[in-house]
This record gives structure tokens, sequence and C-alpha cells, in this order.
């Protein structure tokens, strides 16, 4: 009771602090990446469509020619893969962005503030040893007064080291379960997504081909 080194924070306890502090930011600049990520994609999604409406709109005006034919079929497979797009959009808004905005929002955000409180009671904890240890050199009538105000801090000091501590470790061991599981969910849904897009692309390939045949064949009559 009442030795200074008592307020050093040791390299474990840093350390955690430390690795507390990367992991906020990291969801913090998750949380921001997705949000204009999925603003980008839809974005892109509305200048895809755009443009597919071009195509159909050319194509169901001369759909009695090749080229409008194939701009018809053109435009419609834009228009499926731009919906498919903005279905993955929606999908990592629901499965990372939406799970990691809750996790800032709440553990993390709560893990800070009562870091924030352990800090300033670490300000008072060190204002009221110095009053201490000075009545500990005079000792008598003053050190009685002194030293149950000590005490009382100094418990609760100990205590909100030890509650900040245990809130970093949760953070991290939920961070490395939920990120993971998280990130494989979406990662399924990526790989879905490029399946189903790959195949469009490939029958429009060779829908486009077989016209080009077609009308080679034709030429060479």
């Amino acid at each position: 009771m009442g030795k200074a080194e008592r307020t050093e924070e040791d390299g474990a306890f840093r350390a955690q602090i430390d690795t507390f502090r990367t992991t906020r930011t990291t969801y913090e600049d998750l949380v921001r990446s997705t949000r204009a990520y999925t603003a980008k994609t839809s974005e892109a999604s509305a200048a895809g469509n755009r443009l597919a409406d071009i195509f159909l709109t050319y194509g169901a005006s001369n759909n009695d020619s090749a080229l409008g034919a194939a701009l018809l079929r053109y435009g419609e497979m834009m228009k499926e893969l731009e919906m498919r797009r903005e279905q993955l959009a929606s999908e990592m808004t629901e499965r990372l962005l939406i799970p990691a905005q809750a996790f800032l929002e709440g553990e993390i955000k709560e893990t800070r503030e009562v870091k924030n409180s352990y800090n300033r009671l670490r300000l008072e904890h060190d204002a009221v040893l110095n009053d201490y240890t000075a009545a500990q050199k005079k000792g008598g009538k003053k050190l009685q007064q002194v030293e149950p105000r000590f005490e009382a801090i100094h418990s609760r000091f100990e205590q909100t080291h030890q509650e900040v501590s245990e809130r970093c470790a949760n953070v991290e061991a939920r961070k490395d379960y939920e990120l993971l599981a998280q990130a494989t969910e979406f990662v399924d849904a990526q790989r879905a997504y490029h399946q189903e897009t790959s195949a469009k692309i490939s029958e429009l390939e060779s829908y486009l081909q077989s016209l080009q045949r077609e009308l080679h064949e034709a030429a060479m009559e």
C-alpha cells in the first residue's frame, strides 16, 4: 500500500492497451471503407443500368438485325449483373458493416470509456498518493486523515485497472472469432457472386460467337 510504482503500467497492460487501440482503429477503418465501397458500388450499378438501358432501347428498335438482337441480349444480361452486384453490396452491409458497426459502437466504445475513466482516475490516484507519501513522512494526525482517502481511491484504481484489462482481453477474443466468421461468410457470398456472373458472361459470349459465325457464313454465301 502506498507505493508509487503501483501506478506504473506494466508491459503486459500497456501491450493490451496498444492492441485495443489498434483494434478500434481497424474497426473504424473497416466501417468507413465498407460504407465507401457500398456507396461506390451503388454509383457503378446506376451507371451500368443506364448503359444497359441504351443497349435495350437500341436492341428493341432494331431487333430484326443481328446487332440489335445482340445488344438486346447484352442489355438484359447487364441488368441481371447489376442487380446481382447490388445484392452483393447488400450482403457486405449485412455480413460485415452492420456487425462491425455494432461491435464498434458497443463493446469497443464501452471499453474505451472505461479506459478513459481509468486514465482520469490514475491522475486523481497519483495526486492522493503524493499527499499520502508526504503524510507518511510526518506521521500523526495528518497520516490518519489522508490514509483512508488513499486506501479508498487505491482500491477503485486497482478495480478499474482490472476491468480495463479484462475488457481489452474480451474485445480481442471476440474480434478474433467474429471477424473471421464474418469474413468467411462474405467470402462465400463473393464466391457465389463470381460463379453466377461468370456463368452469365460465358453464356453471352457463346451467344455472340454463334451470332458472329452466322453472320460470317451468310456473308460467304
